[in-house]
């Protein structure tokens, strides 16, 4: 269902088609990972308290300024 959903929403011709598809779509991250998308058991890994997720969320220079502080 959720395909046809977004196939019909991608092909529609009018904005007030995509409009009435939208009313069945929203975004809520998930409960458990809050949308990062990764397992708890990899969460739970963390370097000075922060997690792969919080990490990857960081520019490059930040996360290897906090790692190398480490």
């Amino acid at each position: 269902m959720i395909p046809n959903l977004r196939r019909r929403h991608r092909e529609a011709d009018t904005d007030k088609q995509r409009e009435q598809i939208e009313g069945y779509m929203r975004q809520i991250p998930c409960p458990d990972c809050n949308g990062d998308r990764l397992k708890p058991l990899s969460l739970a890994v963390t370097i000075d308290k922060l997690s792969i997720a919080d990490l990857c969320n960081m520019s490059i220079k930040e996360a290897a300024t906090r790692i190398s502080k480490n």
